[in-house]
């Protein structure tokens, strides 16, 4: 999983296409890995697998978000800094508070 965002912080290239010109940024899990270690995130709590499971998540919802809200979000909801707080939030609730997410709870007949 790759994802390129403009200077704006918008996405301009997803899953596997060519990277698109003028890009500066590479949002590779690798780079979000290491954004969460760098930020004094406890590297023990998480694998590489965790990330790129969460941010494949995250970025089917942020642009699911976008698509159906177009007039309200178009263009500002689906960024890298929203990335990288879903993925400060996903790991703040599911690692450090220990909750589960609604779906693992609902298929665990918990609910």
């Amino acid at each position: 999983l790759k994802l390129r965002f403009s200077e704006e912080g918008l996405p301009s290239f997803f899953f596997g296409q060519r990277a698109a010109p003028g890009c500066n940024y590479v949002g590779s899990v690798d780079d979000i890995y290491k954004w969460l270690v760098d930020g004094g995130f406890d590297e023990s709590l998480f694998t590489k697998k965790w990330v790129q499971n969460h941010c494949r998540w995250i970025v089917w919802k942020l642009g699911s978000m976008e698509r159906r809200f177009p007039s309200q979000l178009s263009g500002s909801y689906l960024t890298y800094h929203h990335v990288l707080l879903q993925m400060k939030s996903r790991y703040d609730k599911e690692l450090c508070n220990a909750k589960r997410p609604s779906v693992r709870k609902i298929l665990n007949r918990d609910v």
